[in-house]
């Protein structure tokens, strides 16, 4: 098991739809990781819920006032704000991931193409050299 900031399990998880998207044969390795996640995503998005709940600006009618460019607006607020979700991407969670080999990125037994931006926050966290 090791220990990741939200921030960066975002990333993993931005990773691992990637790469879910492009029909591997690790398929079931990359949904098993996704899966370890969603708890942590799914608490990640509550307390990202609770930070807007408690410091967004509101109109007269109670709704949450959003700017011209659709962006939530946090009058006065904006530093505690700030500071409420900094703390949250830097909050630690404990994951085990299924460890992927490069070898096993392949469609039909062959090497695939893939972007390695994407699969940048993967590397040697999910995806390790060569054999398992």
């Amino acid at each position: 098991m090791s220990t990741f900031k939200n921030e960066d399990l975002l990333k993993i998880n931005s990773g691992l739809v990637y790469l879910s998207q492009e029909n591997t044969d690790a398929w079931m390795k990359v949904g098993r990781n996704i899966k370890k996640i969603k708890p942590h995503l799914i608490s990640f998005q509550e307390s990202h819920t609770e930070i807007i709940e408690k410091y967004a600006s509101r109109g007269d009618d109670g709704e949450i006032i959003k700017g011209n460019d659709g962006q939530i607006e946090f009058n006065g607020k904006a530093d505690e704000a700030d500071k409420a979700w900094d703390q949250l991407n830097k909050e630690e969670v404990d994951v085990s991931f299924i460890k992927i080999s490069s070898n096993e990125i392949t469609k039909d037994g062959k090497q695939t193409s893939l972007n390695a931006i994407n699969l940048e926050p993967l590397l040697d966290i999910v995806i390790t050299d060569g054999e398992e």
